[in-house]
């Protein structure tokens, strides 16, 4: 297996390692499961994966029985289909609370001293949690008829291990881009960028069949995110919106006499207020009705360089600028 390298799949939501998402449960597990391993086995095996997004396992649980009821239905639905493949066995030490939106350990942080605090727990338990992952994959392969040396590898590389490690990473990334997050824009951009990652892991959890699909989406969306650097599109697309409704008002707020010698109502009526021009090339107002500044390259290259500008006025940073005009 070839799992050490980038995960080919990146930015394809439905794939992981060259794997389908967009299957049964059980057909995913018979690929993430050794080769011919039976299912009686292959179960546990699969509830070995790290809930990454739940370190470090300060859980709140104000408004865990919100979905109690829904929660306690589904586990025990979970517990009979997989008894059923089990031959009426079953492993009691099942995550059965997978489906809880309170997992998320980011949903409880209120201010920057949590979350650093989480970043450096999170960071310190990093290394025993994948210990312990690997024991665990070493105790149910134990049975199975191979060389020590062949269940050594699969327990340290195999997709149970490289998923979860990466996962917990990613996470570790995006704790990191939390704090600088607050350390350059303050709390209310960071709060911002967190809510959004709890809504979306929130979906994932709720809209999961299994818990071992809601790991293997968890992961790629931190792939994923991880791989754009953690920039957000929906978030970007946000500022930029609220920046031209700033530039908006600037512009229409100049007031003031028409354009003609009458000193009488402006171009749009009584109010005396200019008229708004958005560039057709570059999407913005900054020039008014003066030519362009953006003058050479296509018409999608002159936008991003618009919104390059915008991100600077509105303090993005040179850094994201420079990347949206590459």
């Amino acid at each position: 297996m070839l799992l050490n390298n980038r995960d080919r799949s990146t930015t394809d939501t439905e794939e992981l390692f060259g794997i389908n998402l967009d299957v049964d449960t059980k057909v995913l597990r018979q690929h993430l499961a050794p080769p011919g391993m039976a299912d009686e086995r292959a179960i546990p095996l699969m509830e070995c994966m790290v809930d990454a997004v739940s370190l470090p396992g300060k859980i709140s649980q104000s408004g865990e029985s919100d979905d109690l009821g829904a929660n306690i239905h589904a586990a025990l639905a979970e517990l009979i289909t997989t008894s059923n493949q089990n031959g009426g066995r079953e492993d009691m030490n099942r995550d059965l609370k997978w489906r809880n939106q309170n997992r998320h350990a980011l949903k409880s942080v209120r201010n920057e001293s949590q979350l650093k605090e989480m970043a450096r727990d999170v960071q310190e338990i990093r290394d025993r949690c994948l210990r312990n992952l690997i024991a665990k994959q070493k105790t149910i392969l134990s049975v199975e008829p191979w060389d020590p040396y062949l269940i050594e590898a699969w327990s340290q590389s195999g997709y149970i291990t490289v998923i979860s490690r990466r996962s917990v990473d990613h996470y570790i990334s995006l704790l990191n881009h939390l704090v600088i997050t607050y350390t350059a824009y303050g709390w209310e951009e960071t709060n911002r960028i967190i809510e959004f990652f709890v809504k979306e892991w929130g979906l994932i959890r709720s809209n999961s069949s299994s818990r071992l699909m809601a790991m293997c989406h968890i992961y790629v969306h931190l792939r994923d995110a991880a791989d754009a650097k953690w920039i957000i599109p929906a978030l970007e697309a946000q500022k930029v919106t609220a920046l031209f409704v700033s530039l908006a008002t600037l512009i229409g707020g100049g007031g003031g006499g028409g354009t003609g010698g009458g000193g009488g109502g402006g171009p749009n009526g009584a109010s005396g207020a200019p008229r708004q021009v958005v560039c057709g090339r570059c999407g913005t107002m900054l020039h008014g009705s003066h030519p362009c500044f953006v003058l050479n390259g296509s018409a999608a290259a002159a936008k991003k360089k618009g919104q390059a500008l915008l991100r600077r006025l509105a303090g993005e940073g040179a850094e994201q600028a420079e990347q949206a005009e590459g």
